[in-house]
């Protein structure tokens, strides 16, 4: 990210920087939509934090978040200060944007299954399993018949076994009839689970209304037939249901701020802020990231009644149905470097769920 001539960052600067990216990436699209047209699909939530002169620029796309550590100045506790803005459909404000900016489109949010989502488009997520807010239930007990037959003489399948378990645990809606689900059980286990989740045609639904990529929901060129079914927006596109516009917060930095916690939504979907920050205040620097992971992947087991143990060892391919991605960065402040102005690498915690 190039600066302003005179060698500051401003808010406009990282605005370019964001818009470079999302047509660096909208060319990508265009160049192989002949041959790979389920790339339109694709898009990431975007979260940046720059430093310069005292000021830290904090912007965000998606529903990631930047949360500040800072001590209290009276008491010397750790207080937590989010430093973003969330664009996710669960969010009030976030749907009168939505609405004001589509003011003939009554779907352009829709409450699905107690969870809000952008237009309804279909993608694959941890969401098919979190039915706490999912009234009339129903618990899929018929799977356990053939997955107990098949797998508990067989030592080696064990551990498909307890994904079994883990998965009877899970409580969601069952819109399909029992005679589709029945089919599944000639089916190897690994391919039974995996068919059963492809097929659960609510499984999942956008929520942010800011994103790098997902081109299909902002470009009518690329809501066409070529792509899947289930991404396909049936009505025509005459404005970009999405945007790649940044909020930009300012912090002007302060003495007592002592870290910064920049994560994606499957850390804060399982911790609070101010959880977060004291378990990264209360233990040393090194491994901060790591065990922030560890605590929401620990909840994220509690949630669900599993062990975790038990969630650690489902395969990677799998893991997403259980939590969303879970990537976190944990930055300490010196202030005598930012103070003295010079460039240094900072010490910095990086972790990842997949890592884990």
């Amino acid at each position: 990210m190039s600066a302003e001539t005179d060698g500051v960052v401003t808010e406009e600067t990282i605005k370019r920087a964001f818009r470079a990216t999302e047509d660096g990436f909208s060319a990508l699209v265009s160049e192989m939509w002949s041959t790979k047209p389920q790339i339109a699909t694709s898009g990431s939530c975007c979260l940046v934090g720059v430093i310069s002169q005292h000021t830290l620029f904090v912007a965000n796309l998606g529903d990631s978040r930047a949360v500040l550590g800072r001590k209290n100045r009276d008491t010397g506790s750790i207080e937590a200060v989010q430093l973003s803005t969330e664009h996710n459909a669960n969010v009030e404000a976030v749907r009168k944007e939505l609405r004001d900016l589509h003011p003939d489109d009554p779907q352009i949010v829709m409450l699905r299954h107690g969870v809000w989502r952008v237009k309804g488009i279909i993608q694959v997520s941890y969401q098919l399993f979190a039915a706490s807010s999912v009234r009339s239930v129903q618990r899929l007990w018929f799977l356990a018949l053939s997955w107990k037959v098949a797998l508990i003489t067989k030592e080696k399948h064990m551990e498909g076994f307890q994904v079994l378990a883990m998965f009877l645990k899970l409580e969601f809606r069952v819109r399909q009839s029992w005679t589709k689900g029945l089919k599944l059980f000639a089916m190897p286990w690994q391919a039974r689970l995996t068919s059963f989740i492809a097929n659960v045609p609510w499984a999942s639904r956008l929520q942010v209304s800011r994103s790098i990529g997902d081109i299909y929901m902002k470009n009518a060129q690329y809501n066409t037939e070529r792509l899947n079914e289930k991404f396909r927006l049936q009505e025509p596109i005459n404005m970009p249901i999405l945007t790649a516009n940044p909020s930009i917060i300012c912090h002007h930095l302060q003495p007592n701020d002592c870290f910064l916690i920049f994560a994606s939504d499957g850390l804060w979907e399982h911790l609070s802020n101010e959880t977060a920050v004291e378990i990264v205040y209360n233990h040393p620097h090194a491994g901060s990231a790591r065990r922030l992971v560890k605590a929401a992947l620990q909840e994220a087991a509690r949630k669900r009644e599993m062990r975790y143990s038990d969630l650690q060892k489902i395969d990677k391919k799998v893991r997403r149905h259980f939590h969303d991605d879970i990537t976190v960065i944990v930055l300490f402040l010196n202030h005598e470097l930012i103070h003295r102005g010079v460039v240094q690498d900072p010490p910095i915690s990086i972790r990842s769920a997949v890592e884990h």
